[in-house]
């Protein structure tokens, strides 16, 4: 035969799935005419089906050789090339495509998937833009739009996408188990929970779906439910190694550290890399000192994933403060966070100090006391909401703990739904100026709503405990919203919660904290923001300091209960017997006796932590 017919009867062959009789013709025109283009680039898609994308990375790459202006062939290279460990040629390969054919939208897409995994997502929503630009109902691209406005954190328009994602193809049960994790971002739980229902009501079995619900139940804050679905996903998978690292994870917020440590030592016995669980034994301090070694070879190896790095480095500087080796400890911290630095500056993500102050400035002219004095009639009468703010690690989890082991308290976790709210009242009054101006009758609306929302999380409790520290920045809002509410305004010595927080790792945002004198300003800044607080507000204010309450619980915690209007209870100082879930890296420090051992922990770090203060 030709070499044309072997090839259209190859291809034949290659449609119907018939591989092996088609990489048989396929090598027979290669015989023949070895560097016959179309022959190398099919055998290359055929590879890469069969898993072998390294060979196929070399097949097509000749292919594009032979013939260097086919931009499908250039779109396969960069398909075998990404999926063979070369991301950066993978991209050089999809931006030819594009060149060849501007309209390929396959090609910008391919490129949108490969910038989001690369953390470029500002370029990933230009490429994937591009697409729907040429073929606006693209499934994948409104996807792939949606992946990169989520990490960019604008939440709103990445719900658009996906919503879009799931009108052009309902069925799509991956798709609404990604919009139920935004949603559950969002602090939209109910909304979240209905999509991941809808999403596992169409596959029952599929360990994916069960693992995203798990992490919207552990945003949540319900750990218990989200262990359960993490073990599902592990009775399908068992080297499913993410899951045994988000089940230990529940299991340590809920306070059983023997099962958690028995599920992060799994995973560092299957990959001693996988250094995540590292840092997790590290928070639960269960990480033997003989693994310094290995974490800090792992940080050093520029060849290895920078996160895998930089929970290595995390881990290394938690191992060394404990053993008082205080300037390695120093060191691998200062280390792990130019490193944790540099990667989020690579996705144009950081700390603006400068923002920040500008911020607190434009809070502080904008609610001065005729201006929370109009507010005054909008909220909801309720004294249920208890706000326990302040800067992050000045104790307010061991503050939450404390007050959670009271009858009449229900400890909620860190809620987010004042910034949504702030959110959405500042869009919906975006012609307005002034706080004072804004619509009365919304803000009323929202604050029941939110109220209706407390009670129903309650369980009959009068006392709702909202933890989330940034809850800060918001008083102004919370008094307009509820005027009966009263707030636990936490304080830490200064060096302390620069170290506490240098050491930390954080789920997500506090940028700040990577950086001592960022996070020196925006300490100062959050002081700044306070005072006013406390000279324009007339909400009840209360403040504890952690080094009063750790030197006599009893007597701070009778505070606290007077001015909640409670009755002493002495299970509030069994900390350990408290059973609740305990959703921040806290949860092991919290459950230990009350004692004043880390108080002052910083001069062991005084020649970095004095100049930062120093500085003023």
């Amino acid at each position: 035969m030709s070499v044309g017919e072997d090839l259209r009867l190859a291809v034949g062959h290659h449609q119907a799935g018939r591989l092996d009789r088609a990489e048989s013709l396929y090598r027979r025109i290669l015989r023949r005419e070895p560097e016959h283009a179309d022959a190398l680039h099919l055998l290359g898609v055929l590879e890469f089906g069969r898993g072998r994308a390294a060979d196929a990375a070399r097949l097509i790459r000749r292919a594009t050789e032979a013939n260097p202006r086919f931009a499908p062939m250039q779109m396969n290279l960069g398909n075998a090339l990404n999926a063979s460990g070369d991301p950066a040629g993978a991209a050089v390969a999809y931006r030819r495509a594009i060149e060849l054919d501007p309209l390929f939208a396959a090609a910008h897409v391919n490129l949108a998937m490969l910038l989001n995994d690369r953390g470029d997502h500002r370029a990933a929503e230009e490429a994937a833009r591009a697409a729907l630009g040429i073929q606006p109902g693209l499934l994948e691209a409104h996807i792939t739009l949606a992946m990169a406005l989520r990490a960019q954190r604008r939440l709103p328009e990445a719900e658009a996408e996906y919503r879009k994602a799931v009108a052009l193809q309902p069925s799509r049960a991956e798709t609404l188990s990604d919009l139920g994790a935004l949603l559950a971002e969002m602090g939209r739980f109910n909304e979240a929970l209905e999509r991941h229902h809808r999403a596992l009501s169409i596959y029952p079995d599929d360990p994916r779906l069960h693992g995203a619900q798990g992490s919207t139940l552990a945003l949540m804050g319900d750990l218990a439910r989200a262990e359960q679905s993490f073990g599902r996903v592990l009775a399908v998978n068992p080297l499913d190694f993410s899951a045994w690292l988000l089940r230990g994870g529940a299991l340590a917020g809920l306070g059983r550290f023997e099962e958690a440590k028995a599920c992060f030592d799994r995973v560092v016995a299957a990959n001693p890399n996988r250094t995540e669980a590292h840092w997790r034994l590290s928070l639960i301090h269960a990480l033997p000192q003989d693994a310094a070694g290995h974490l800090g070879a792992v940080l050093a190896d520029a060849s290895l994933p920078a996160m895998a790095r930089v929970f290595a480095g995390f881990a290394l500087a938690h191992l060394h403060d404990a053993a008082g080796r205080a300037e390695e400890a120093f060191a691998a911290a200062a280390e792990t966070n130019r490193l944790f630095l540099e990667l989020r500056a690579a996705a144009n993500i950081r700390f603006d100090p400068d923002g920040f102050d500008a911020d607190i400035a434009r809070v502080i002219a904008a609610t001065g006391k005729d201006t929370l004095a109009a507010t005054a009639s909008w909220g909801d009468p309720s004294e249920s909401p208890v706000f326990l703010v302040g800067m992050p690690r000045a104790g307010g989890t061991l503050v939450e703990q404390i007050l959670a082991g009271h009858p009449d308290i229900h400890a909620a976790g860190n809620l987010s739904r004042i910034a949504q709210i702030n959110a959405a009242l500042t869009q919906a009054n975006s012609d307005r100026t002034s706080l004072a101006e804004w619509d009365a009758e919304l803000a009323r609306n929202s604050a029941t709503l939110h109220i209706q929302g407390l009670a129903s999380i309650a369980g009959g409790k009068p006392c709702v405990l909202d933890a989330t520290p940034d809850n800060v920045l918001q008083l102004g809002l919370i008094a307009a919203l509820f005027p009966n509410a009263r707030v636990i305004i936490c304080h830490r010595d200064a060096g302390d919660l620069l170290l506490s927080n240098f050491f930390q790792l954080f789920a997500d945002g506090n940028l700040f904290s990577r950086d001592l004198a960022h996070c020196a300003r925006r300490m100062r800044a959050v002081d700044r923001l306070v005072a006013h607080w406390r000279d324009v507000l007339s909400l009840r204010i209360h403040d504890v300091s952690y080094e009063a309450l750790v030197a006599d619980p009893e007597a701070e915690t009778r505070r606290m209960l007077d001015f909640l209007g409670l009755p002493w209870d002495p299970a509030c100082l069994d900390v350990a017997a408290t059973q609740r879930a305990i959703t921040t890296p806290a949860a092991w420090d919290a459950r230990q006796r009350i004692t004043a051992g880390r108080v002052g922990r910083w001069r062991a770090y005084e020649r970095h932590i004095a100049p930062v203060l120093a500085a003023g």
